[in-house]
C-alpha cells in the first residue's frame, strides 16, 4: 500500500525507520521490540505491513550478517 504522493511502499517506510532505530541502538537490547499492533497504530498501517517489514529485516540480516554493533 502506498500513500498518495509517496512512491515508497508503506512496508519500506516502516522497515527503514525500524532499521535506523535498531542501528542507532534506540531499542533496549533486553526488551522486546514493539508489537505488530503497536507499530501498525504508530505508522497507520496494517499489521500485515508491519509483519512484512519485520520479515524483510530478518531476511536481510540473515543474508548479509549482523551489522557491526548490533550483535549481543
Amino acid at each position: 500500500m502506498q500513500e498518495k504522493g509517496n512512491s515508497e511502499p508503506a512496508f519500506r517506510r516502516v522497515w527503514s525507520d525500524l532499521r535506523s532505530q535498531i542501528l542507532n541502538h534506540e531499542f533496549d537490547p533486553d526488551t522486546a521490540l514493539p508489537t505488530e499492533l503497536d507499530l501498525a497504530q504508530k505508522y497507520s498501517v496494517s499489521r500485515q505491513t508491519v509483519r512484512r517489514a519485520f520479515l524483510d529485516l530478518v531476511a536481510r540480516t540473515l543474508s548479509s550478517g549482523f551489522p557491526e554493533g548490533v550483535r549481543s
